[in-house]
């Protein structure tokens, strides 16, 4: 990709293709992406660089493939600069919560919610196959699982001393026992079910789905793990009950340890940055206060 093309103007490219159109906003677009919502019906993606390119000539292409085949809305694929120097999708209009809304959700709410994820799961892997996946042009793999992260983390954390450390080091390795070959690979996974990515309805109902960067090929445990995070024991299991048993067995105890591992993660890359807010320290030490036996932190 150019320079050219990574110092344009969003709004200048707007303007040009779109000179009729009353609004821009502006919206969070992540690491390598700028998004800006045009007249609240379609968003535009600028690359920041390289790899913003590509992620958004994956997502497009995705898109393409997932379109009109699920039970709840995506965003429509609308147009591909040729050049990869922006990609236009429609908008969906909706609520996004945060994690802490969702966990707080009744319990009706958090039912629903992980049922029609497990809806999506099926569809996916019903609708769609391996080889489609296998068409989409890209240089990325389509492996979606996160073990030499976890791997890296436990590296690092192996030269701390602190709580946080020492029990990411702990269930770490139960880890690595549980599941010794590591993440399958054996089903189409969304890729990330956490609560930014999920569009809900006024009645807090799933509406739809947005970001589909990571479409590929996991573990159902790695894809079930962001929604066991928000939705409670009770409400998962009648999640995975609603689970086409071909996509299975599903180990309970292995995505709960997984959500074990994710949340010191975060508490442990967070501390380390010095990028772990308050908020966010209390809704992980909740979670684990729920999955750990007491005395966890000491």
């Amino acid at each position: 990709m150019s320079e050219a093309i990574l110092k344009q103007q969003p709004e200048e490219v707007i303007n040009r293709i779109r000179p009729n159109h009353r609004s821009i906003q502006q919206f969070e677009g992540g690491d390598n992406r700028y998004v800006f919502v045009v007249d609240g019906v379609e968003a535009f993606r600028f690359p920041k660089n390289e790899s913003g390119a590509e992620v958004g000539h994956y997502e497009f292409e995705a898109l393409k493939l997932v379109y009109g085949k699920l039970s709840v809305e995506v965003p429509r694929p609308i147009e591909l600069a040729p050049d990869g120097a922006y990609n236009v999708l429609g908008f969906l209009q909706g609520n996004v919560l945060r994690k802490h809304d969702v966990v707080e959700l009744p319990f009706e709410k958090r039912r629903n919610l992980g049922i029609a994820v497990a809806g999506i799961i099926n569809e996916l892997n019903t609708n769609i196959t391996k080889d489609d996946l296998a068409v989409i042009s890209t240089r990325r793999s389509l492996i979606r699982n996160r073990d030499d992260y976890y791997a890296g983390i436990y590296e690092t954390a192996k030269q701390q001393v602190t709580n946080y450390e020492a029990a990411y080091r702990k269930n770490y390795e139960l880890l690595q026992q549980v599941r010794p070959g590591g993440s399958a690979s054996n089903v189409i996974v969304f890729g990330d079910f956490s609560s930014p990515n999920l569009v809900l309805s006024d009645d807090n109902e799933l509406k739809g789905v947005i970001d589909w960067t990571e479409l590929g090929l996991g573990d159902i445990h790695n894809e079930l793990r962001p929604v066991f995070s928000v939705i409670g024991q009770q409400a998962f299991e009648e999640m995975v009950a609603s689970i086409n048993p071909e996509l299975g067995p599903i180990n309970q105890d292995l995505v709960r340890l997984l959500a074990v591992v994710h949340e010191l993660t975060i508490l442990v890359t967070g501390k380390q940055t010095g990028q772990l807010t308050p908020e966010r320290t209390k809704l992980a030490e909740g979670s684990l206060n729920q999955w750990l036996d007491e005395g966890w932190a000491d």
